[in-house]
C-alpha cells in the first residue's frame, strides 16, 4: 500500500476517534443532566453530585476508550494550549477542532433525540438549556470571564503534564489531517 494511502487511512481512523470521543463525551455527560433537570425522568432532581459523578466517568471513558489513538484533546481550548505549549503540531489543529464540534454538535442531537418528550413536557426553558450549556446564577461578565480562564486553564494545565504524556497521539508531526 502507497504512503499516502497509509496516511490518508490512519488520518480518517483518527478523525473518527475525535469525533466519537466527543460524541461519547457529550452523550454521557449532557445525557445525565437532561436526567437531572427535564421533568418526569427517573433521575429529576438528583443533584449535582450525580451530574459531576458522570461527567467524570464520562470524561473517563472518552480519554481511556480513544485518548490512545488521537490524544486526550476534550475540546478545542485543550487542542490550542497544547498546539501553543508547542507538544501539538499547529497542522492538525483545524481537523482537531471540526471534530471535536462535530462530535459535540452530534452527542447534543441524541441527547435531545432520548429526551425528546421530556424536552416537550419540561416548561422551565433554564432546564432545557441547562442540558446543553452552563449559565452563571449571578450574571456579572468580568467574574464570570475569570471564572472561565481558570476552569480553562486548569483543565489544560492538568491535561498538558498527565494525560497528554500518558497517551500521547499516534499521529507524527509531520503527518497532516486530509481534512
Amino acid at each position: 500500500m502507497p504512503f499516502s494511502i497509509i496516511v490518508w487511512r490512519f488520518s480518517y481512523e483518527c478523525l473518527f476517534c475525535r469525533v466519537f470521543r466527543h460524541r461519547t463525551y457529550d452523550s454521557l455527560g449532557n445525557g445525565v443532566v437532561a436526567n437531572v433537570c427535564l421533568d418526569k425522568t427517573k433521575g429529576q432532581s438528583s443533584g449535582w453530585i450525580v451530574i459531576t459523578t458522570a461527567w467524570a466517568f464520562a470524561v473517563y471513558v472518552a480519554v481511556v476508550v480513544v485518548g490512545p489513538y488521537s490524544g486526550a484533546h476534550l475540546n478545542p481550548a485543550v487542542t490550542l494550549g497544547l498546539a501553543a505549549k508547542g507538544v501539538f503540531d499547529w497542522g492538525l489543529v483545524p481537523g482537531y477542532v471540526i471534530a471535536q464540534v462535530f462530535g459535540g454538535m452530534v452527542g447534543a442531537l441524541l441527547v435531545y433525540i432520548m429526551y425528546r418528550n421530556h424536552f416537550l413536557a419540561t416548561e422551565n426553558e433554564g432546564s432545557k438549556r441547562a442540558c446543553f450549556c452552563t449559565e452563571p446564577a449571578i450574571r456579572h461578565y468580568p467574574s464570570n470571564l475569570v471564572s472561565e480562564i481558570i476552569g480553562t486553564f486548569v483543565l489544560i494545565f492538568v491535561i498538558s503534564i498527565s494525560l497528554a504524556l500518558i497517551l500521547p497521539c499516534r499521529v507524527q508531526p509531520k503527518q497532516r489531517l486530509l481534512v
